[in-house]
């Protein structure tokens, strides 16, 4: 039997959120607590990609008594590797659950039946089966089991668990993967840095605040919820090719953020407002390898995927004509000058139908992914007033169309203070004087993008409408 020394896979329930919830004070099964769970890794370099799905968590305590804490049938898919740098483990946050009173002695995972390892050095993975002595559930799928070294009651709100895919202790023989479960190590789990950016789509309940600081509940489709802090550093956008996203009670999003440890909540990078009805969309992200502007395609090195298991390192990424192009501050742009800007990002995102014959993903819509352009990524259309030609000020009141952020109310303060492209209706390029000028025609209709805080966007490009 060969080994696969190091490779590991950790799930880690900690308690999140606010105070127990359900059953209040009272003892017994009747008392509850909130506890999150997470996904961490520490495995040697053997491989540059290990591909896992999980579809439930489930907490057995010692009568024999089983509770489903995570129970997603379209399953969490995820790349080991990422979850593990030089540092040590990093965590990926799947969701709060509660956990019922008891003396929990074991905890059951039911994964996918094979894994997708990705050799270093090559670029194709291979599907490996788990041993046929795993046992299956009806559905097909491989049922692991943890006995915990320190059976005890999860349900206090205080206490965090590690389950440990002891992958340092997996064996491969015949071309299948014999697991082994144990509890792990906690280490790192308070710091927010070791945490990974991660995408979450459920529904809205309980907004409060006021752009763009928000706080709201997201329940995930399997009942998980946790709660998700917005801020000026947040993207907003709909999914769809329509402007104005409003965030509201009732509705379907994806958030993107950060757990953070200290607060045991989520700080959202970016909420996309979805259109569809429940759907989940497939998806890839990753590094830009190459692309090529004439026939519409990309290639990603596949960092996260939804909805299905790369076959390799790479996923090709094909445009069409109905394919929805946005920045990665969330403004819609044309297809053309998204492969201009695709050279200087970072990374992007796809949502569409995959074929796995041709590896190649049909993008419904394609993102591009770059931290450093966000701040100006804002967007806003409407009736100029207030205008201020001395000074380079206006503001725009009714605020007609707005996009990458979410709207305050109340209009738009826009300063022209810095490096500005000024623009006539007919997208030439004209000077400061003559853009004021045309502000101050009557019907004027103007578009400013630019970096958008308090109330006031920042131009960068001002354009007569």
């Amino acid at each position: 039997m060969r080994k696969l020394v190091g490779l590991m896979l950790a799930l880690v329930v900690a308690p999140l959120l606010l105070s127990a919830c359900g059953g209040g004070g009272g003892g017994g099964s009747a008392r509850t607590a909130p506890v999150g769970v997470f996904v961490t890794d520490s495995f040697r370099d053997d491989y540059d990609h290990v591909w896992t799905t999980i579809y439930k968590v489930e907490l057995v305590d010692s009568s024999g008594a089983a509770q489903t804490i995570i129970d997603d049938s379209a399953g969490k898919t995820i790349d080991l590797k990422t979850l593990r740098d030089a540092s040590g483990e990093r965590f990926t946050f799947l969701g709060r659950v509660v956990a019922r009173a008891g003396m929990h002695a074991r905890v059951r995972v039911t994964v996918a039946p094979s894994m997708t390892l990705v050799l270093k050095g090559t670029v194709a993975g291979v599907v490996t089966p788990l041993a046929d002595t795993v046992p299956v559930d009806s559905l097909g799928r491989k049922v692991l089991l943890l006995f915990m070294s320190n059976p005890r009651d999860l349900a206090t709100g205080s206490d965090d668990l590690v389950i440990d895919f002891d992958l340092a202790n997996f064996g491969i023989l015949g071309g299948k993967v014999t697991p082994a479960l144990r509890e792990g190590s906690k280490t790192g789990l308070d710091n927010r840095n070791r945490h990974e950016a991660e995408d979450y789509s459920g529904l809205i309940s309980g907004l409060s605040g006021a752009a763009p600081n928000f706080t709201f509940a997201l329940t995930m489709r399997f009942g998980a919820a946790f709660t998700v802090t917005t801020s000026a550093d947040t993207t907003v956008f709909n999914s769809d090719s329509t402007p104005n996203p409003t965030l509201a009670n009732g509705k379907r999003v994806e958030v993107r953020g950060t757990f953070t440890p200290g607060t045991r909540q989520l700080a959202a990078t970016e909420v996309k407002i979805e259109d569809s009805h429940g759907e989940r969309p497939t998806k890839v992200k990753g590094p830009i390898v190459s692309s090529d502007a004439p026939a519409g395609t990309f290639v990603l090195t596949v960092r996260r995927a939804r909805g299905f298991v790369p076959s390799g390192t790479t996923v090709n990424i094909a445009t069409n004509a109905t394919t929805v192009f946005r920045s990665s501050g969330g403004l819609l742009i044309t297809k053309e000058e998204f492969f201009l800007r695709i050279a200087g990002a970072e990374s992007a995102q796809a949502e569409g139908v995959y074929n796995a014959a041709g590896n190649t993903l049909v993008a419904s819509r394609v993102k591009l992914e770059d931290e450093a352009d966000r701040d100006g990524e804002a967007e806003v259309k409407g009736t100029p007033t207030t205008i201020e030609s001395v000074a380079g000020t206006f503001r725009i009141d009714p605020v007609t169309e707005f996009e990458g952020f979410a709207y305050p109310g109340g209009g738009v303060g826009v300063t022209t203070g810095g490096i500005v492209e000024f623009k006539d209706k007919d997208n030439n390029h004209i000077g400061r004087s003559d853009f004021f000028a045309g502000l101050a025609l009557a019907g004027a209709r103007v578009k400013v993008e630019g970096s958008f805080s308090a109330g006031v966007i920042a131009a960068r490009e001002a354009k007569l409408q």
